[in-house]
């Protein structure tokens, strides 16, 4: 293979590969595969290669990675997979990699994924899978991916968030949603993010949201991002926000962005410009004043009825005498 070598370094990029090559040095510490058409990895592949520190496989054709392939890369630091065919990732593909900081999956061809007590990846810090085609995410998923602090899924096609779909995540700090179909969200979905900083909303197809999402998350400050969905802005989406605005662990971050998508004669009109609520209170009041004003006057009514029953009545007996 036309590879460039220099001492703990491999480079192998567009060296028009088909596989991994098994003369590799022993020292290496950073190899390079990129841009390649490398179709697999296979057991044993990288066996040699025990003082291995980061991996770079992105822009292959890679569709299908044997369970253990990366076993021996016990020193792994890094590892990236980005734009391959990959339909699947699962924790058994990932197995040994007790040392991997930063696992890079993007876009690929996920549908599917479970790092579900993944045990040997308690050391992960960053995990992409961001542009692919995950449009579930299942409860628990990531649980045992205990020191892992950003999370990226965006633009994918995820449609809702179930209840401790991100449990166990007590170390995330970023975690990026932007960019998904999401319309709908449990209130207990981001229930354990005890050290969230921030959570990427936007651009999903958000109508409204309920503030008992926001409320269960334990964490000394959150800052939400939640433009470029389409709201409907109502009392009770404005009402929503105010909690947010009322609690001071929680701000948005992008609040001038957001937009009123309908009802149709707010469409494009700023959030922060709208007093539905206000205007909701006035109408409230003025119905009430109407229903005591109505009141009064059948008090009276009736009143002046009796009163004129009365006079009748006293007007008959003066007559009888």
């Amino acid at each position: 293979c036309s590879c460039q070598y220099v001492t703990g370094t491999v480079d192998c990029r567009g060296a028009h590969l088909s596989q991994i090559p098994a003369n590799l040095s022993v020292t290496t510490e950073y190899l390079d595969f990129t841009n390649n058409s490398i179709s697999n990895v296979s057991r044993g592949a990288l066996d040699a290669l025990q003082g291995l520190q980061y991996l770079m496989l992105d822009r292959n054709d890679i569709a299908y990675i044997e369970w253990d392939s990366f076993r021996a890369l016990t020193r792994l630091s890094e590892l990236h997979l980005d734009h391959n065919s990959l339909t699947d990732a699962r924790k058994e593909m990932f197995s040994g990699l007790g040392r991997l900081s930063l696992l890079s999956l993007s876009s690929n061809e996920l549908e599917t994924f479970t790092f579900l007590y993944a045990k040997d990846l308690d050391y992960l810090k960053i995990l992409k899978l961001d542009r692919n085609k995950i449009a579930r995410i299942p409860a628990g998923a990531f649980n045992g991916l205990i020191n892992l602090r950003y999370l990226h899924l965006e633009f994918n096609q995820v449609t809702y968030l179930e209840a401790w779909t991100f449990a166990g995540l007590w170390s995330l700090e970023l975690l990026y949603l932007n960019g998904n179909r999401i319309s709908h969200t449990s209130y207990q979905a981001f229930a354990e993010l005890q050290s969230i900083r921030a959570l990427y909303l936007d651009a999903n197809n958000l109508e409204n949201i309920s503030f008992e999402v926001f409320k269960n998350v334990k964490t000394v400050h959150l800052a939400l991002h939640l433009s470029h969905n389409p709201w409907h802005c109502d009392c009770d989406l404005q009402r929503t926000f105010s909690k947010i605005y009322q609690v001071t662990r929680l701000s948005i971050a992008d609040y001038s962005n957001i937009t009123c998508h309908n009802p149709t004669e707010l469409r494009d009109v700023p959030m922060g410009s709208v007093r539905l609520c206000i205007a909701e209170l006035v109408t409230i009041l003025i119905i009430t004043a109407t229903v005591i004003l109505a009141t009064i006057a059948a008090i009276f009514r009736a009143a002046n009825s009796r009163k004129r029953k009365l006079m009748r009545t006293r007007h008959c007996h003066v007559r009888d005498y």
